[in-house]
């Protein structure tokens, strides 16, 4: 689990997994969170703390997904969905 927002402040990056895929967050002095994969390029998203950078990371993982589903584009191997 990523650590608190000050904490980070002093890393400039963290990283995570959102169902397998790697999300790597980078301290902003003004978004806060700026929040890329490696994986999916696509997902470009951000958060005021690092909760909230986590939960848009999965809201954003979960249409890139949808829209690879329906576009009929792989998915990457990382990719391992939590059972719902």
């Amino acid at each position: 689990m990523p650590e608190d927002t000050a904490s980070m402040a002093e890393k400039q990056t963290q990283e995570w997994l959102v169902d397998g895929i790697r999300m790597v967050a980078e301290a902003d002095g003004t978004l806060g969170l700026y929040v890329t994969s490696p994986d999916f390029p696509e997902i470009v998203t951000c958060g005021d703390t690092v909760d909230e950078a986590v939960a848009m990371s999965r809201d954003a993982l979960e249409a890139i997904v949808e829209w690879h589903i329906r576009e009929g584009k792989k998915l990457p191997d990382a990719y391992k969905p939590e059972a719902a």
